[in-house]
């Protein structure tokens, strides 16, 4: 008994074939699976690990993680946005009063590190800490400076908001 995963495009699918190749069980999801492979090839990137580690590791996982995106190129878009929210936010701690234009400091703070990643600085100083290499980054995407635009204005209106309640 052989299994085939064919994971992409619009749909991921699983065969189960016997030993003489006839067809024992065809499974098919509802889900979008457009960029899976990049999604996480990206996050194996990310993480410091292998696509071999990573499996492993996902083999070991006991608690599921929740990505409110349905599509992987939605919740690769979606984490990026995160990032420049989390940013946000510690600034936050530290100056509760907040700075004018911060959401503006924080986007450019954001595409600074971008432009690091494009000059794999994390290669050329030969960083290995898994820390470091998570938060500098390691893969360059136009994509993500939009996303950082994005978590931007949601700050933004986010501010806004809640200024006008106050």
């Amino acid at each position: 008994m052989r299994t085939v995963i064919d994971i992409g495009g619009q749909d991921i699918k699983a065969i189960s074939i016997d030993g003489q190749g006839a067809v024992k069980n065809f499974l098919m999801n509802d889900k979008c699976a457009a960029g899976t492979g990049r999604f996480l090839e990206m996050m194996a990137k990310t993480l410091g690990l292998s696509l071999e580690e990573m499996s492993v590791k996902g083999l070991e996982w006991k608690h599921n993680i929740v990505i409110s995106s349905m599509c992987t190129v939605f919740a690769e878009s979606e984490v990026v946005s995160l990032v420049v929210v989390l940013v946000y936010s510690f600034v936050r701690i530290f100056l509760p009063t907040g700075i004018p234009r911060m959401p503006f400091y924080v986007f450019l703070f954001a595409c600074f590190v971008e432009v690091l990643q494009y000059f794999r600085l994390v290669e050329t100083l030969g960083i290995t800490n898994r820390a470091a290499r998570i938060i500098l980054g390691s893969t360059f995407d136009w994509a993500d400076i939009a996303c950082y635009a994005v978590g931007c204005v949601f700050i933004v209106l986010f501010e806004r908001f809640f200024q006008h309640k106050s």
